[in-house]
């Protein structure tokens, strides 16, 4: 069987321990799981990715009807777009 050791802030231990404690769970235990789940699923068993501030904006707009429509040849216009003026951004660099 193969050994993890990990280095971890010393708060976040103390606070992870004690919220694994509280479920009856080792921290072995909790890794073991987390690390089987991993392997069992080929993927984290979480969402570790959080939206920035831009995307929840985004996010709200569209749940609101907040949206700007377009057609694929627009889509297509604006990336162009912003193609040309990372170009010209780069120049300027």
């Amino acid at each position: 069987m193969g050994k993890i050791q990990a280095r971890i802030p010393d708060e976040v231990q103390e606070i992870a321990s004690a919220v694994i404690k509280s479920t009856g769970l080792t921290v072995s235990d909790a890794v073991r799981m987390f690390m089987t789940r991993i392997a069992r699923d080929r993927a984290l068993p979480l969402d570790l990715f959080q939206p920035n501030p831009e995307t929840l904006q985004a996010i709200e707009d569209a749940e609101m009807g907040r949206v700007e429509r377009t057609s694929l040849d627009g889509l297509r216009t604006m990336i162009r777009a912003d193609r040309t003026e990372v170009r010209k951004s780069e120049k300027q660099t």
